[in-house]
């Protein structure tokens, strides 16, 4: 047994798989600091950030600050307690980087331990040189990369499912009370951070483990013991931290914050407000199939094209053969359970199938390996070892053309700056440089009041302040704390923190006025614009004037802005206000006035749905003032397959 022992926790790693963690670590760290500015972008991961701060207070929940609805931000819950709808797991992991005052490197160190995992597991199912190339594979998959550069909880899941899988197999080789504590509490951990993907994708694997141990009940006793008791403590802790922040143990945060409707299953519409269809969940899959054959590798042909040869039998392997179908079939557990979930949307690849990474890396190493036996024998006079040498060519150059135009391709794409895609700069319209340009500014301790002039988004009208939010203590002890325009109703968010100075931040994420604000009777007023002592951050801007928000490209675009602000104070001129006025005018017949209101929107709104509805007006205003070379710009860029919405005309701004 210690012989066996020895074997199974031999702890000498080759050193491609040592320079392939290096590998990974290095460039997930450049990643998340060149594109994502070592801070959060999408809302999810701000939920994230925001409860590991209230975990690294040693709470669980804080109570909702005063002047409670100007702190609410989408996917957080505050009704008397303010906390993140998101289960416990990653959130506690993330507060470790806190301490550390790095949490932007927990996912670069999770996805080099990753690369360890891939090879343990390749190599425990399949053999040393399998193990080798799934290590080496993971490191230069682009989805794996990008994934783990920011700060989701995906990695996590999937390192720790990865984990178990890994000690699942070793107990089914040696079913000591060790691999089964071990397999039971990283499966335990993953599902702490993702429970429903993680029971999806495990289902298959426990089974096959409990028909093994049921071969040998008697030796596995134990082991059996350890697996089953660290996966119930597990679903045990989520269920009494439902109970203490949710109020009932199965009561998860997301049906707290968003209601029953964000359920799994059909009819379910979660905050879409559109009810799941069957047709709904073939799209999302078709989608999500596409996003994983494109970015899983970045290869220009296909990134799944291993499947192929993965899916015949060779005579000569059929031990491995229930491996592959059980490999398989955890996929496809994991693709059937979002299948039926409305919110399996694409963003940042197919994240909500990233549990099935290591599976689909195995699927391709397996592939790899019988694809020289498979062409061997249908052209009988290839040999194996040429196909081998064909193949290390293939891959190679398929690397380089991941790395030298899919990635580039899909961090910044040269058609679109919507922030939905475009990961470069901004991604998901939140910035840091809004934050570092105030707090240079003598402001003393501050609440910094902000009104993004953007429309807001249809599904999460209260996300436009994320650069703000994120960089909120859940205590708001920290000298500049954000909150939420709320129009008139801002005089009780300046009333509740008496002892802060008050401003009011008016713009977009690369440029904006400061206002400081005081109360005057039952209003609040608001004095001069605050000039930036600093100049431009960045390509970050503050100005003094309402006018220098837009680009005036003529003298009649700024005597128009002129007027505007004449009887028109700058937070009622976002671009809701913007698209009415072009509206009123139109009806007025004031098409002038009408393509003035759309250029001036056009100039500051990012998200592309609405672009595309303000440049569809803005034509035909422009051919009812008889702009029609202008009108068919816009016209012919509406018209292609990916339709030109970011600088159609930029000599105007837009």
């Amino acid at each position: 047994m210690s012989g066996q022992r020895a074997k199974l926790f031999n702890p000498r790693i080759p050193g491609l798989v040592v320079l392939s963690a290096l590998f990974v670590f290095v460039v997930t760290n450049i990643i998340s600091w060149v594109f994502f500015k070592h801070i959060p972008h999408i809302n999810d991961e701000i939920g994230y950030l925001f409860q590991a701060k209230i975990f690294s207070l040693g709470k669980l929940f804080v109570p909702s600050p005063c002047g409670g609805d100007a702190f609410t931000f989408t996917h957080i819950i505050n009704n008397g307690r303010w906390y993140s709808q998101y289960p416990p797991g990653f959130p506690l992991i993330l507060a470790f980087g806190l301490l550390a005052g790095a949490p932007w490197i927990i996912n670069p160190l999770l996805a080099a331990a990753s690369v360890f995992v891939f090879y343990r597991l390749g190599r425990e199912i399949y053999g040393e040189s399998e193990g080798r190339l799934a290590a080496v594979l993971g490191a230069l998959s682009l989805w794996f990369l990008m994934t783990s550069s920011t700060m989701l909880s995906h990695t996590a899941s999937m390192l720790f499912f990865s984990l178990s899988l890994l000690f699942l197999f070793r107990s089914m080789k040696a079913p000591t009370f060790l691999n089964g504590l071990i397999a039971g509490s990283s499966l335990g951990l993953a599902f702490l951070i993702r429970p429903y993907n993680v029971v999806a994708v495990s289902v298959p694997w426990v089974l096959y483990y409990g028909f093994q141990v049921l071969k040998r009940p008697r030796p596995a006793w134990r082991n059996l013991f350890a697996f089953g008791i660290t996966l119930s403590l597990a679903a045990a802790s989520l269920m009494v931290y439902n109970q203490l922040t949710n109020g009932h143990p199965l009561r998860m945060g997301y049906i707290v914050k968003y209601g029953e409707d964000h359920g799994i299953g059909f009819g379910n519409a979660g905050y879409t407000g559109i009810p799941h269809t069957l047709g709904q969940g073939l799209y999302l899959t078709g989608e999500n199939l596409a996003a994983i054959n494109k970015y899983l590798f970045g290869w220009p042909l296909s990134s799944l094209l291993f499947l192929i040869p993965f899916v015949i039998p060779l005579k000569e392997e059929r031990k491995k053969s229930a491996v592959d179908l059980f490999t398989a079939l955890s996929f496809l557990s994991l693709a059937l359970a979002l299948f039926i979930y409305w919110g399996n949307f694409v963003l940042i690849g197919a994240r909500m199938y990233f549990e099935g990474l290591p599976l689909l890396l195995l699927m391709t190493v397996r592939g790899i390996h019988k694809t020289p036996n498979l062409i061997s024998r249908a052209f009988v006079r290839m040999k194996p070892q040429a196909v081998k040498k064909g193949l290390a060519w293939g891959l190679g150059l398929g690397t380089l053309f991941a790395f030298g135009f899919t990635f580039p391709r899909w961090t910044a794409p040269p058609y679109t700056k919507s922030p939905a895609v475009y990961m470069a700069q901004d991604f998901r319209g939140v910035t840091e440089r809004i934050n570092n340009t105030l707090a240079r500014l003598p402001l003393g301790d501050a609440l910094i009041i902000m009104k993004i002039l953007f429309s807001p988004e249809p599904h999460f009208p209260d996300g436009l302040w994320g650069s703000g939010f994120l960089n909120n203590d859940p205590l708001l002890k920290n000298r500049l704390v954000y909150a939420r325009d709320r129009g008139p109703e801002n005089i009780s968010s300046v009333r509740c923190y008496p002892g802060r100075r008050v401003y009011l931040y008016v713009g977009t994420i690369t440029r904006g006025l400061l206002y400081p604000l005081r109360i005057e009777g039952d209003k609040v007023k608001a004095g001069q614009a605050i000039p930036s002592l600093a100049g431009s951050s960045g390509g970050f801007r503050l100005v003094t004037e309402p006018q220098d928000l837009f680009f005036a490209y003529s003298e009649n675009f700024r005597a128009r802005l002129d007027a505007l602000f004449t009887d028109r104070r700058p937070d009622e001129v976002d671009v809701v206000e913007l698209s009415a006025l072009a509206r009123k005018a139109e009806m007025a017949g004031d098409f002038a006035a009408t393509v003035f209101f759309l250029e001036a929107a056009l100039q500051i709104e990012r998200a592309p749905d609405t672009r595309e509805r303000l440049l569809n007006r803005l034509a035909v205003a422009y051919v009812r003032t008889g702009n029609r070379a202008e009108a068919q710009l816009i016209t012919r860029g509406l018209s292609q397959s990916r339709p030109r919405l970011y600088e159609v005309l930029p000599a105007k701004g837009f």
